[in-house]
């Protein structure tokens, strides 16, 4: 049987794909300032002109590259944690997944474009405007997995908590890629603890003494 032709639109996105999945990959391994379009043309396997029919200038291809960063992050979280047993351990599961992702090439990427974005005013609304969105969707999926929150906690604790965690693995992950030699113990150390501070909070009566329920991880 002969192979199905792709049509234009088909192939147009697969070299779209392509571009983007290689602007990730190089910033990661490159940082910012050294990824040039050309530098992920060749990464992408496409020539200089499919490049530039595609994303005619670097800020296109950033900003496109912005997006697609952002739609991994999200994608992987939903992933992620959509997978989480049930039961009183299910906090300290997603602790422990969500540090895998924290240390993935999409958030190396992530990290070098909110730096970029620092002193780059076309870039920065760009960016600013994706990492509210994936605030928004990190606060989504926490409140669909965790819908009563900790129980030893207060509603408005409770809705800090994601930004808490995610602030926290940000900067183990950053202190990380600094190659500190102490970075790693500290990562162990500081991932315990959050995990031991929830457990202590969870295993407190609810505020509103209602029966505590460990079926779904006090969820």
């Amino acid at each position: 049987m002969p192979p199905v032709r792709r049509t234009q639109a088909e192939r147009s996105e697969a070299t779209r794909a392509l571009l983007l999945g290689a602007a990730l990959e190089s910033m990661a391994e490159l940082g910012y300032a050294r990824t040039s379009t050309t530098e992920i043309a060749q990464r992408a396997g496409v020539s200089r002109g499919a490049q530039l029919h595609h994303f005619p200038s670097k800020n296109e291809l950033v900003a496109a590259a912005a997006q697609h960063v952002f739609d991994a992050r999200a994608e992987e979280f939903q992933a992620t944690l959509g997978a989480l047993p049930d039961g009183p351990e299910r906090f300290s599961h997603a602790i422990d997944l969500l540090w895998g992702i924290f240390q993935g090439s999409a958030l190396a990427a992530w990290h070098e474009l909110i730096t970029a974005a620092r002193t780059d005013p076309e870039l920065q609304p760009v960016v600013a405007t994706l990492a509210q969105g994936l605030r928004d969707e990190i606060n989504t999926i926490w409140a669909d997995l965790f819908p009563r929150g900790i129980r030893g906690v207060g509603p408005e604790v409770n809705a800090a908590v994601p930004a808490l965690l995610f602030a926290v693995l940000d900067g183990l992950a950053l202190a990380r890629s600094s190659g500190a030699v102490s970075a790693a113990d500290d990562a162990e150390q500081v991932l315990a603890l959050l995990k031991l501070l929830a457990a202590y909070f969870d295993s407190i009566p609810p505020l509103d003494g209602s029966t505590p329920d460990h079926s779904q991880g006090g969820q």
